[in-house]
């Protein structure tokens, strides 16, 4: 085998296991997103940060998020703030939550959340795109490298969470 073909093989492996970064331009657009609720959200709003604890990816994406909210973000008519919720106290963690943000590398949690949140209108947000095709995370945001905002109908209406007419316009729904 060449050596090119041994760094492209190479390059493809690990990039498939990769994860990116959320960044604070994410969570600004994720910010914004809230103000587009049929009850749309205002004022200080605490995100529960779900997170796998060992988890390389999920803990990395933690990171990130507390990170930029550390101080608060403010992002429309809300203030975007970071509770960090391990994937073990899901339950018993969000029942004051509107919001949970859903960090990278937790596919195979994807249910455990989905039940945890079922019953509780909690809104369901991620920069995990894959979660979002998988309908288990409501809202799915991409800021680079072009803004991109695809929500999930299913997922958003197994919690009873609606967006406006108008917002549905500007967004990828699937």
């Amino acid at each position: 085998m060449s050596l090119s073909v041994a760094i492209f093989a190479s390059f493809c492996f690990y990039s498939s296991f990769s994860w990116a970064e959320t960044t604070p331009k994410d969570l600004q657009v994720l910010g914004r997103a809230l103000g587009f609720l049929e009850k749309p959200l205002t004022g200080s709003v605490v995100v529960g940060v779900v997170y796998a604890p060992g988890n390389s990816a999920s803990e990395a994406d933690l990171k990130a998020v507390q990170d930029t909210l550390a101080k608060g973000l403010k992002s429309g008519n809300v203030t975007l703030e970071a509770k960090a919720i391990p994937i073990t106290a899901l339950g018993s963690e969000i029942n004051d939550l509107k919001v949970i943000f859903v960090t990278e590398g937790l596919s195979s949690q994807y249910e455990q959340i989905v039940a945890a949140i079922k019953d509780k209108g909690i809104l369901s947000v991620t920069t995990d795109l894959g979660c979002v095709q998988a309908e288990k995370c409501a809202v799915g945001v991409k800021s680079e490298p072009k803004v991109e905002i695809i929500v999930s109908r299913a997922a958003a209406g197994a919690v009873g969470v609606a967006f406006s007419a108008s917002f549905r316009m500007m967004i990828k729904e699937i």
